[in-house]
């Protein structure tokens, strides 16, 4: 968090390389699924696996939507097209069955959860 704090700009080398570390430790610790797929999606689109998305306050609409392997980034971007924001993307079986940690096999696809920010309103006083 320190070296986040500071900044690029101020970290020398060894800070930056551990910082390299630190984040692409903290990509491979999230809940999210860890197949490539969804590594893939995640890096690519730069989503948050640590976020914390069910704060009430500013999401509204929330939801799931199933993709299949394969469909994932076409999911993502129709998703973020409407304006969503992607709070979850774990292994499913199918469309309605979980994928369990004991299963034998690939998972047939993802559950990607989502939701949408609520208007805030803006206040004139500073």
């Amino acid at each position: 968090m320190g070296y986040a704090d500071a900044g690029p700009s101020a970290c020398n080398l060894t800070e930056l390389a551990r910082w390299k570390q630190c984040l692409a430790a903290t990509d491979a610790t999230s809940f999210w699924s860890g197949r490539d797929e969804a590594r893939a999606v995640v890096k690519e689109f730069d989503l948050d696996p640590m976020t914390d998305g069910y704060g009430d306050a500013l999401w509204r609409k929330r939801g799931s939507v199933y993709a299949p392997n394969g469909g994932l980034r076409d999911v993502i971007i129709r998703l973020w097209n409407m304006g969503a924001a992607i709070h979850g993307i774990e292994d499913m079986e199918d469309k309605d069955t979980c994928w369990g940690y004991y299963e034998t096999g690939e998972p047939k696809g993802f559950s990607v959860e989502f939701a949408f920010r609520r208007r805030l309103p803006v206040s004139s006083k500073t």
